[in-house]
């Protein structure tokens, strides 16, 4: 319900139930002659009945209304909610999405199953360890750069549209939620640049240790961001909406 109608709803009740109930009380206290409305207007039955049932109504109309404004309210900030998250996964969670890829793409061409090796520890890094294997070439050619050229312009191109729909993706931040929810988003999307420069450096590898080094380095920073994003996520659900058209 639009405010202003919602208002004018609610003083024109509170007018009309405040007017009979002053008029009511003012006529059944005979010792005052002064009368807001005449004496036979309450010697009337039919006055009295609709007078008796008019303040309790309005009280119940009132509270239904506001029941109904506050409810619909609520289910416009949720569905306002639900919107922002969706416009998370379509920014920033592809964004980091389109950095993993092109490092599953890379890593896989150059990494083979070690099964010769067996181990019983069972963490994620003794596992990389263990049972992959990096198998860098030796033949220049054959290097990330340039073998996967074309990958890596497509990959450029399309990082860089889903940029663009992070930094549109933040003014809806600031519009609806307080600064620190905007300066947290404003962190994770400064910190993907230097994730990506650890991709650029694995495409750029010349040797096994590079390779491993930078792969390893991109992994840290990618799992960071994640982690920043989950709990922003929570954040915003937790949110108080500050500012909503309804």
């Amino acid at each position: 319900m639009n405010k202003v109608i919602f208002s004018f709803c609610v003083v024109l009740i509170l007018s009309i139930s405040v007017f009979f109930g002053i008029s009511y009380n003012v006529y059944s206290e005979k010792e005052n002659s002064s009368f807001i409305l005449p004496e036979s207007f309450f010697e009337n039955k039919f006055i009295q009945d609709i007078i008796l049932i008019t303040i309790p109504t309005a009280s119940a109309f009132l509270t239904s209304l506001y029941v109904t404004n506050t409810w619909q309210i609520r289910k416009e900030k949720l569905e306002l909610q639900r919107k922002i998250l969706d416009e998370v996964d379509n920014s920033i969670v592809n964004s980091i999405q389109t950095l993993k890829n092109f490092d599953r793409m890379l890593w896989s061409k150059y990494t083979i199953v070690n099964t010769s090796i067996e181990t019983k520890e069972t963490t994620e890094e003794t596992k990389e360890t263990k049972l992959y294997e990096t198998k860098f070439p030796s033949e220049k050619s054959e290097y990330p750069n340039p073998k996967f050229e074309k990958e890596h312009n497509i990959f450029l191109t399309k990082y860089a549209d889903e940029t663009l729909e992070l930094w549109k993706f933040s003014s809806t931040i600031k519009l609806y939620y307080e600064k620190k929810l905007f300066d947290d988003f404003d962190k994770i999307v400064i910190s993907l640049d230097p994730t990506r420069n650890e991709l650029e450096k694995l495409y750029n590898s010349k040797n096994k240790m590079e390779f491993d080094l930078f792969h390893k380095q991109f992994m840290t920073k990618r799992k960071t961001i994640e982690s920043q994003i989950i709990k922003f996520k929570e954040d915003l659900v937790k949110g108080k909406i500050k500012k909503l058209n309804v």
